[in-house]
Protein backbone atom coordinates (compact mmCIF):
# COMPACT_ATOMS: atom_id res chain seq x y z
CA UNK A 1 0.00 0.00 0.00
CA UNK A 2 1.67 3.17 -1.33
CA UNK A 3 0.40 6.80 -1.00
CA UNK A 4 0.29 8.25 -4.48
CA UNK A 5 1.36 11.90 -4.35
CA UNK A 6 0.91 12.37 -8.25
CA UNK A 7 -2.65 13.03 -9.22
CA UNK A 8 -3.76 16.26 -9.54
CA UNK A 9 -5.17 16.97 -6.28
CA UNK A 10 -2.34 15.60 -4.19
CA UNK A 11 0.35 17.58 -6.38
CA UNK A 12 -1.43 20.95 -5.88
CA UNK A 13 -1.81 20.06 -1.71
CA UNK A 14 1.82 18.94 -1.55
CA UNK A 15 3.16 21.99 -3.60
CA UNK A 16 0.75 24.29 -0.70
CA UNK A 17 2.54 22.14 1.91
CA UNK A 18 5.97 22.54 0.67
CA UNK A 19 5.55 26.24 1.01
CA UNK A 20 4.21 26.23 4.22
CA UNK A 21 6.74 25.07 6.46
CA UNK A 22 9.63 22.37 5.93
CA UNK A 23 7.76 19.91 8.21
CA UNK A 24 4.19 20.08 7.02
CA UNK A 25 4.67 18.05 3.72
CA UNK A 26 6.61 14.74 5.92
CA UNK A 27 4.06 14.92 8.80
CA UNK A 28 0.95 15.04 6.91
CA UNK A 29 2.30 11.77 4.89
CA UNK A 30 3.74 10.32 8.26
CA UNK A 31 -0.14 10.59 9.63
CA UNK A 32 -1.68 9.46 6.34
CA UNK A 33 0.23 6.43 6.50
CA UNK A 34 -0.33 5.77 10.17
CA UNK A 35 -3.33 6.50 9.87
CA UNK A 36 -3.90 3.55 7.08
CA UNK A 37 -2.40 1.34 9.02
CA UNK A 38 -4.89 1.93 12.18
CA UNK A 39 -7.55 1.94 9.34
CA UNK A 40 -6.70 -1.47 8.58
CA UNK A 41 -6.39 -2.92 12.19
CA UNK A 42 -9.50 -1.26 13.02
CA UNK A 43 -11.92 -1.81 10.09
CA UNK A 44 -11.26 -2.80 6.83
CA UNK A 45 -9.29 -6.42 8.53
CA UNK A 46 -12.36 -6.90 10.44
CA UNK A 47 -14.71 -6.99 7.81
CA UNK A 48 -12.58 -9.09 5.85
CA UNK A 49 -11.89 -11.20 8.20
CA UNK A 50 -16.00 -11.59 8.78
CA UNK A 51 -16.32 -12.13 4.88
CA UNK A 52 -13.40 -14.88 4.68
CA UNK A 53 -14.00 -17.47 8.11
CA UNK A 54 -15.36 -18.98 10.13
CA UNK A 55 -15.35 -16.28 13.47
CA UNK A 56 -16.23 -18.42 16.35
CA UNK A 57 -14.22 -15.29 18.32
CA UNK A 58 -15.11 -12.13 16.85
CA UNK A 59 -12.12 -10.03 18.70
CA UNK A 60 -9.33 -12.56 17.61
CA UNK A 61 -8.55 -10.07 14.58
CA UNK A 62 -8.39 -6.84 16.43
CA UNK A 63 -6.66 -8.47 19.76
CA UNK A 64 -4.31 -10.45 17.72
CA UNK A 65 -2.73 -7.78 15.34
CA UNK A 66 0.07 -5.03 15.95
CA UNK A 67 0.48 -1.79 13.83
CA UNK A 68 4.07 -0.45 13.52
CA UNK A 69 3.78 3.39 12.90
CA UNK A 70 5.76 5.51 10.53
CA UNK A 71 8.17 7.75 12.12
CA UNK A 72 10.85 10.48 11.11
CA UNK A 73 10.57 13.50 8.31
CA UNK A 74 12.50 11.66 5.66
CA UNK A 75 9.73 10.94 3.31
CA UNK A 76 11.40 8.51 1.37
CA UNK A 77 11.76 6.10 4.51
CA UNK A 78 8.40 6.19 5.72
CA UNK A 79 6.46 3.18 6.40
CA UNK A 80 3.73 2.15 8.56
CA UNK A 81 3.04 -1.79 8.89
CA UNK A 82 -0.12 -3.55 9.97
CA UNK A 83 0.50 -7.52 10.79
CA UNK A 84 -0.46 -10.48 13.42
CA UNK A 85 1.42 -11.46 16.52
CA UNK A 86 0.97 -13.77 19.44
CA UNK A 87 2.19 -17.11 20.57
CA UNK A 88 -0.68 -19.34 19.30
CA UNK A 89 -1.43 -21.89 16.40
CA UNK A 90 -4.15 -19.87 14.93
CA UNK A 91 -1.68 -16.93 14.32
CA UNK A 92 1.05 -18.89 12.92
CA UNK A 93 -1.56 -20.44 10.72
CA UNK A 94 -2.57 -16.67 9.03
CA UNK A 95 -0.13 -16.58 6.28
CA UNK A 96 -1.33 -20.09 5.04
CA UNK A 97 -4.71 -18.61 5.09
CA UNK A 98 -3.80 -15.64 3.35
CA UNK A 99 -2.26 -17.87 0.27
CA UNK A 100 -2.92 -21.50 0.70
CA UNK A 101 -1.05 -24.04 1.70
CA UNK A 102 -1.06 -27.60 4.63
CA UNK A 103 -1.27 -26.33 8.01
CA UNK A 104 0.04 -29.22 10.39
CA UNK A 105 -0.09 -29.38 13.96
CA UNK A 106 -4.27 -30.97 13.25
CA UNK A 107 -3.94 -34.52 15.08
CA UNK A 108 -7.09 -33.89 16.54
CA UNK A 109 -10.14 -32.07 14.60
CA UNK A 110 -13.42 -31.54 15.84
CA UNK A 111 -15.89 -34.61 15.13
CA UNK A 112 -18.60 -33.89 12.66
CA UNK A 113 -16.62 -31.18 10.90
CA UNK A 114 -19.31 -28.43 8.36
CA UNK A 115 -22.27 -30.63 7.08
CA UNK A 116 -22.93 -32.75 10.50
CA UNK A 117 -23.16 -32.11 14.34
CA UNK A 118 -19.99 -31.09 16.40
CA UNK A 119 -20.69 -32.49 19.68
CA UNK A 120 -17.49 -31.13 20.77
CA UNK A 121 -18.69 -27.65 20.17
CA UNK A 122 -21.24 -25.49 21.77
CA UNK A 123 -24.75 -25.87 20.81
CA UNK A 124 -23.11 -29.09 18.33
CA UNK A 125 -22.71 -26.12 15.97
CA UNK A 126 -19.46 -26.14 13.44
CA UNK A 127 -19.63 -22.14 13.94
CA UNK A 128 -19.09 -22.47 17.64
CA UNK A 129 -16.93 -22.66 19.86
CA UNK A 130 -15.31 -25.82 21.96
CA UNK A 131 -17.29 -26.60 25.00
CA UNK A 132 -15.35 -25.89 27.88
CA UNK A 133 -15.63 -30.01 28.72
CA UNK A 134 -14.24 -31.11 25.81
CA UNK A 135 -10.79 -29.31 25.62
CA UNK A 136 -8.54 -30.94 24.47
CA UNK A 137 -5.69 -29.25 26.32
CA UNK A 138 -7.39 -29.99 29.80
CA UNK A 139 -8.68 -33.47 28.48
CA UNK A 140 -7.11 -36.25 30.09
CA UNK A 141 -7.79 -39.94 27.91
CA UNK A 142 -7.25 -43.49 27.99
CA UNK A 143 -5.46 -44.45 24.73
CA UNK A 144 -7.50 -48.20 23.92
CA UNK A 145 -4.03 -49.14 21.60
CA UNK A 146 -2.15 -48.88 25.13
CA UNK A 147 -4.57 -50.96 26.93
CA UNK A 148 -3.75 -54.68 27.27
CA UNK A 149 -5.89 -57.24 25.92
CA UNK A 150 -6.11 -60.38 23.78
CA UNK A 151 -7.99 -58.67 21.04
CA UNK A 152 -8.47 -55.19 19.55
CA UNK A 153 -12.45 -55.47 20.75
CA UNK A 154 -11.36 -56.33 23.99
CA UNK A 155 -9.00 -53.91 24.43
CA UNK A 156 -11.41 -50.79 23.38
CA UNK A 157 -13.94 -52.34 25.74
CA UNK A 158 -11.65 -52.25 29.04
CA UNK A 159 -10.52 -48.98 28.16
CA UNK A 160 -14.10 -48.33 27.92
CA UNK A 161 -14.82 -49.69 31.51
CA UNK A 162 -11.83 -48.95 33.08
CA UNK A 163 -12.15 -44.58 32.17
CA UNK A 164 -15.72 -44.74 33.06
CA UNK A 165 -18.50 -42.51 32.70
CA UNK A 166 -17.68 -38.68 32.08
CA UNK A 167 -14.04 -40.10 31.10
CA UNK A 168 -12.80 -40.51 27.23
CA UNK A 169 -11.44 -43.18 25.33
CA UNK A 170 -9.12 -43.25 22.12
CA UNK A 171 -10.43 -45.35 19.86
CA UNK A 172 -7.73 -48.07 18.17
CA UNK A 173 -9.31 -49.51 15.48
CA UNK A 174 -12.00 -46.74 14.94
CA UNK A 175 -9.49 -43.18 15.70
CA UNK A 176 -11.60 -41.22 17.38
CA UNK A 177 -12.25 -39.46 20.69
CA UNK A 178 -14.96 -40.59 22.61
CA UNK A 179 -16.55 -39.62 25.86
CA UNK A 180 -18.14 -42.26 27.74
CA UNK A 181 -21.66 -41.19 28.36
CA UNK A 182 -23.03 -44.72 30.16
CA UNK A 183 -22.33 -48.30 30.61
CA UNK A 184 -24.85 -51.00 30.97
CA UNK A 185 -23.68 -54.27 32.90
CA UNK A 186 -24.66 -56.48 30.19
CA UNK A 187 -26.46 -56.35 26.61
CA UNK A 188 -25.51 -56.21 23.12
CA UNK A 189 -25.09 -52.07 23.33
CA UNK A 190 -23.42 -51.95 26.60
CA UNK A 191 -22.05 -48.25 25.87
CA UNK A 192 -23.51 -45.13 24.99
CA UNK A 193 -20.45 -42.88 23.88
CA UNK A 194 -20.31 -39.68 22.56
CA UNK A 195 -17.93 -38.89 19.13
CA UNK A 196 -15.77 -35.25 19.96
CA UNK A 197 -12.77 -35.61 17.56
CA UNK A 198 -11.18 -37.52 15.32
CA UNK A 199 -7.52 -39.03 15.10
CA UNK A 200 -4.66 -39.13 12.44
CA UNK A 201 -0.83 -38.88 13.84
CA UNK A 202 1.03 -35.68 11.68
CA UNK A 203 -2.54 -35.05 9.99
CA UNK A 204 -2.03 -31.87 7.89
CA UNK A 205 -4.80 -30.53 5.90
CA UNK A 206 -4.84 -28.18 2.90
CA UNK A 207 -6.61 -24.53 2.66
CA UNK A 208 -7.41 -22.08 -0.02
CA UNK A 209 -5.67 -18.84 -0.35
CA UNK A 210 -8.43 -16.48 1.57
CA UNK A 211 -6.85 -13.14 0.51
CA UNK A 212 -8.29 -11.24 3.24
CA UNK A 213 -5.14 -9.21 4.13
CA UNK A 214 -4.99 -8.13 0.68
CA UNK A 215 -8.38 -6.98 -0.20
CA UNK A 216 -8.56 -5.18 3.88
CA UNK A 217 -5.72 -3.40 1.55
CA UNK A 218 -7.35 -2.75 -1.37
CA UNK A 219 -10.07 -1.67 0.32
CA UNK A 220 -7.99 0.92 2.34
CA UNK A 221 -5.69 2.24 -0.45
CA UNK A 222 -8.95 3.84 -1.68
CA UNK A 223 -9.04 5.86 1.16
CA UNK A 224 -5.35 7.21 1.17
CA UNK A 225 -6.29 10.49 -0.99
CA UNK A 226 -9.06 11.28 1.65
CA UNK A 227 -6.72 10.31 4.67
CA UNK A 228 -3.89 12.92 3.35
CA UNK A 229 -6.63 15.88 2.44
CA UNK A 230 -7.90 15.16 6.35
CA UNK A 231 -3.89 15.93 7.10
CA UNK A 232 -2.95 18.18 4.99
CA UNK A 233 -5.82 20.74 6.31
CA UNK A 234 -4.48 19.82 9.88
CA UNK A 235 -1.57 21.17 8.65
CA UNK A 236 -3.07 24.50 7.13
CA UNK A 237 -5.00 25.18 10.14
CA UNK A 238 -1.75 24.96 12.65
CA UNK A 239 -0.18 27.60 9.98
CA UNK A 240 -3.18 29.72 10.85
CA UNK A 241 -2.94 29.36 14.39
CA UNK A 242 0.28 30.30 14.15
CA UNK A 243 -0.40 33.23 12.30
CA UNK A 244 -2.89 34.19 14.61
Amino acid sequence: MQLNVNTDATVALTNKLEKLHKSAFPVAVRSTLNSAAFDMKKDTILKSAKDNFTQRKPSFFKANSRVETAKGFDVKKMSSTVGFTGNSQAVDDLEKQEHGGKIGSRDFLPYGGKSGANPARSGNSYGKNIKPNARLKDMKFTDAKEVKAKTEKQKFIRAVVDTGVGGFVLGNTNPILWKVISIKKTGKNRFKLLPLYSFKENRKISVESTNFMKEATEVTTQKMDNFYLQHAQTQFEKALKWVG
